[in-house]
């Protein structure tokens, strides 16, 4: 039991560096692996908290547009049926699966990280998982009559 209090302490802690003190993290990790290049590790903690902000951005921009959406269809009286709101709902929820399970990854990975299929593969992952939230929100926001 004390183990796993440690483990999740552990990794509060690195994510408490990730965000707040950086360098902190790229120290432990230099200390767990003395062998590491600090310039790589320093790049690799740059990149993670790169793509944490741009999915936080996605979210709270995706959150924000589905909140005016629903209070414009509201304006208008624009109401939607139980078995609309399951239908989008469902929707929604197999849109971020395919996100999840559509990116090709290593298969299309370029030396330099910018070819147009990799482009297109990100964007295409992007774009599911913004529709599916979209209409999952909005779906729950039908249903509790916000």
């Amino acid at each position: 039991m004390f183990n796993e209090f440690k483990a999740l302490f552990d990794f509060l802690k690195r994510v408490f560096f990730l965000f707040f003190m950086p360098q902190k993290l790229v120290d432990l990790a230099l200390r767990h692996q003395p062998n590491s290049d600090k310039s790589a590790v320093q790049n690799s903690v740059t990149k993670v908290r790169k793509s944490i902000r741009r999915g936080l951005r996605i979210v709270l921009i995706t959150g924000a547009i589905t909140f005016i959406t629903y209070f414009l269809l509201r304006i208008f009286r624009i109401e939607l049926s139980h078995n609309m709101i399951i239908l989008m709902r469902t929707i929604g929820y197999l849109a971020v699966l395919w996100g999840v399970l559509s990116p090709s990854g290593w298969g299309i990975q370029t030396s330099g990280g910018e070819s147009l299929a990799e482009i297109f593969d990100e964007e295409w992952h992007r774009f599911n998982y913004i529709m599916g939230l979209f209409m999952v929100l909005l779906s729950y926001l039908f249903e509790l009559h916000f």
